[in-house]
């Protein structure tokens, strides 16, 4: 879509302007990305293949009998594709002569917020569709009844809204997560990620002393090393879900990172122009280590 850049600037240009102010400032703050691994990368698709572990130790092994021995196989593919993103905006000669230096340097430091705020929206897209379009390698939804595997299957989603009962259950089905083979992984769920919705039903799951649904139970959820994550891009005010961050594989391959550009004087308009285009993907490659509640 192009854009024209007459400018509406009457009053901002006007010299005896005490004071001009940016409708809302994108902050990076409260967006915490940690659980998601961005990486530089120099290809259009990112592919991964997973393999099966080994199979768990064998008892009773007669003395002097050979031990069997089992191929290594691949299990399932998954492809993250990288895609474009941009940003653009200019002004005229006369508006950037005239406007205050301070407002065009407001209008720079923007994006910086704008791109934190950026790679927030697309991993809460991932999020925002966990249980419908977003896929993890064995080609099912990363929140699903029916994950495969070679001990049959396997669940990591509960489909119940934010209570002490249904969290205890996600943190019992981390517990109990199991690798390809059907051996316990030892998962320990670190961080509640959920949405603004849900905040204060959060904080009392995670520092009540009492439990709300039976006030004569101490909270066994106190003090378990598990912090809350709000990210404000989730748009389903029920979701919320458990992670083991050692353990989630959210991608996001990065070609080309924020990094604008300015054209202070077009040779041909004499306009000011700042540019930027990001190239990145994401994607979830294995669902272990995530346990759905409610999307």
């Amino acid at each position: 879509m192009a854009y024209g850049i007459t400018p509406n600037l009457t009053n901002i240009s006007d010299k005896g302007l005490q004071e001009a102010w940016i409708g809302g400032m994108a902050s990076a703050m409260d967006a915490d990305l940690s659980f998601v691994r961005f990486f530089p990368y120099d290809g259009m698709t990112y592919s991964t293949a997973g393999y099966a572990p080994p199979s768990p130790y064998s008892a009773n092994v007669p003395e002097g009998n050979d031990v069997d021995t089992e191929s290594i196989a691949e299990t399932y593919t998954k492809n993250i594709t990288v895609s474009q993103y941009t940003l653009g905006w200019g002004m005229s000669l006369l508006a950037k002569s005239t406007l205050p230096t301070d407002v065009t340097v407001g209008l720079y430091r923007e994006l910086g917020g704008l791109a934190v705020r950026f790679f927030a929206g697309k991993v809460a897209d991932l999020l925002n569709n966990a249980a419908g379009t977003t896929t993890t390698a064995d080609g099912v939804a990363l929140a699903s009844a029916s994950h495969t595997s070679d001990a049959g299957n396997q669940s990591n989603y509960l489909n119940s809204n934010l209570a002490f009962t249904a969290y205890e259950s996600a943190v019992r089905n981390m517990w109990q997560m199991k690798n390809h083979k059907g051996v316990h992984m030892g998962a320990r769920p670190n961080m509640l990620l959920t949405n603004p919705a849900l905040d204060v039903t959060s904080f009392q799951i995670l520092n009540a002393t009492h439990n709300a649904d039976n006030r004569s139970t101490p909270n066994p959820n106190s003090g378990r090393g598990v912090s809350v994550n709000i990210l404000p891009e989730i748009t389903a005010t029920t979701f919320w879900s458990l992670l083991d961050t050692a353990k989630t594989t959210f991608r996001a391959p990065v070609v080309r990172g924020p990094s604008p550009w300015v054209v202070e004087f077009d040779e041909k308009s004499g306009n000011y122009y700042v540019r930027d285009i990001i190239a990145a993907g994401f994607g979830i490659v294995d669902w272990r280590g995530y346990v759905q509640g409610d999307t």
